[in-house]
């Protein structure tokens, strides 16, 4: 008994307090609504277009940048494969046929012998150079090795954080690449990164070379790393002018229909000013209306009650006139006097 009547209390207070909530809820959407909402709808409605505006551009923002960073990803993958193909193909059909002639030797010091030329990794440095140098479409290319021969140790292990970060990761990924935007001399820059597989063509060469850093190369090792630099300022400036023009066009056909509304509910506020006074006007009409016949029933029940009265008085006036009155009054005194008697 006492476990049920204690639920039973439970439900009535959890009830009440579900009640209260809901009366409480009520009672602050009626205020919402009574207070701003109903009062502030064309802010309301500018603040909403606003925010919608805000998300769509931001959206888009995104979407561009998205597509600037994936654009410049395959450009530099593009890039760097042609890059290293010019490379291989240097090694095939140039390095591997020349250096069988009598009298060619492959050497980093080519340039002292019309017999020599210079090793893929040298002609590989050597393009990289020159595009960079020519500034073709303001990328830049830098090829580092991991085992350079011996004159170009301090150059090659001149590296900046980033590379040191991607040569770290191609080491254990030598299938990926690796690539991040950040700032590279004052503009917003791609920095893209592929590892140098060791060819079976190259194994033999910078094995045997005199020297050579390492020689116990083994084809699919990773040589070094090729770097591509895409800055990509100039686009994003596109992009934020774009979105700019963008920002503005959805402004103006947010603000026109917001305009047109404003007007259609300032049209509607006059209509129903307007229709407040002629009500107002109205009600004042048969107010007075209503009073004057009140007065005029006032009026008509006093002049009833007067004709009553005078009707009345007139039927005993006449009664009292009559022989039939004086009769009923002798009649009466006799009787009076017997009764004395």
């Amino acid at each position: 008994m006492l476990l049920s009547f204690f639920s039973k209390t439970q439900a009535i207070k959890k009830l009440t307090i579900m009640s209260s909530l809901s009366q409480a809820k009520d009672w602050f959407l009626q205020l919402l609504y009574k207070r701003i909402i109903h009062k502030q709808i064309i802010i309301i409605l500018l603040v909403l277009f606003l925010i919608g505006i805000s998300i769509t551009v931001a959206s888009i923002s995104r979407l561009s940048y998205s597509l600037i960073e994936s654009q410049a990803v395959h450009s530099a993958s593009i890039n760097a494969q042609i890059l290293k193909e010019a490379s291989y193909l240097y090694t095939t059909e140039v390095v591997d046929r020349l250096q069988k002639l009598p009298g060619v030797t492959v050497t980093d010091d080519y340039s002292n012998s019309l017999a020599a030329i210079p090793p893929p990794v040298t002609y590989s440095i050597l393009l990289s150079h020159n595009v960079t140098e020519k500034n073709i479409s303001a990328i830049s290319m830098r090829f580092s090795g991991l085992s350079p021969f011996r004159w170009r140790v301090t150059e090659e292990i001149k590296r900046d954080n980033f590379e040191t970060e991607a040569l770290e990761y191609l080491q254990n990924n030598p299938q990926k690449t690796f690539y991040r935007i950040e700032e590279l001399n004052g503009r917003s820059t791609l920095r893209y990164v592929e590892p140098y597989i060791m060819k079976a063509s190259c194994v033999s060469c910078d094995n045997s070379h005199p020297d050579s850093s390492k020689s116990n190369w083994q084809v699919g090792q990773i040589q070094g790393i090729l770097e591509i630099n895409q800055p990509l300022d100039r686009n994003m400036l596109l992009v934020r002018n774009s979105l700019t023009q963008i920002f503005i066009k959805l402004g103006v056909v947010a603000i026109l229909p917001i305009l047109s509304l404003t007007l259609v509910i300032g049209r509607l506020k006059f209509i129903n000013q307007e229709l407040k006074i002629l009500v107002k006007k109205r009600t004042t009409e048969l107010t007075t209306a209503h009073t004057k016949l009140i007065n005029v029933q006032k009026d008509i029940t006093q002049l009833q009650i007067q004709v009553n009265r005078e009707k009345h008085q007139k039927e005993v006036n006449e009664i009292v006139n009559s022989d039939h009155f004086d009769w009923i009054a002798q009649q009466g005194k006799k009787w009076r006097q017997e009764n004395q008697d």
